[in-house]
């Protein structure tokens, strides 16, 4: 295969030739010129937070999960930070926030966030909790998710997902450091054969 094979697409592509796509590795000034990547709508978790209100999320929030009314105060507060982040420059090829709601047999439905890389053969699906706030703004809404939730669904179910330890960063940074930490301990405990 040429370098002129876009294997997106699996096929020859004139935008390859020029250097402008190199695989997943597309700009978004470029996505209106590709047809498989056009019919993506690239938003932003920033781009949400500017178009919802606090209180609209939060309305949700206390809708889709159980016992977040004490916490307004606190997601108020992540609300606010995360609307004066500025995105960092993403691609296309990197995660994707997923929303989906989860159907319980006992009527309890709930949303489910993970991390999807659209773009990719892959359909795995990665817990991104631990992310920096910052990369969660950076991150582009799933276009499925886009079309089957309203925005304040989609940012409530971000602001659970990326507060579930702390609604500090640094207490989410701990968090992860702690899970890290405890793994390390354990392969050491299986290597010394003491499990």
């Amino acid at each position: 295969m040429g370098k002129n094979f876009c294997k997106v697409e699996g096929k020859w592509c004139k935008l390859l030739r020029r250097g402008v796509c190199g695989e997943n590795k597309t700009d978004l000034d470029q996505v209106n010129r590709c047809p498989r990547l056009a019919k993506i709508e690239t938003k932003r978790l920033a781009d949400l937070l500017k178009e919802v209100s606090f209180d609209a999320v939060f309305y949700k929030l206390c809708y889709w999960f159980n016992d977040q009314e004490s916490s307004r105060d606190g997601y108020e507060s992540v609300f606010n930070k995360l609307v004066l982040m500025s995105p960092k420059k993403h691609k296309l090829d990197d995660l994707f926030i997923e929303v989906r709601i989860v159907k319980e047999a006992d009527g309890n439905d709930w949303l489910n966030v993970s991390g999807v890389n659209v773009l990719g053969k892959s359909t795995a699906k990665y817990g991104i909790e631990f992310e920096p706030w910052r990369d969660w703004i950076s991150y582009f809404i799933t276009q499925e998710t886009l079309n089957s939730l309203e925005k304040e669904d989609i940012v409530a179910a971000c602001l659970y997902e990326m507060t579930f330890f702390s609604f500090e960063e640094q207490g989410v940074q701990d968090e992860k450091d702690k899970l890290f930490k405890n793994i390390e301990e354990c392969k050491q405990a299986i290597k010394d054969g003491k499990i």
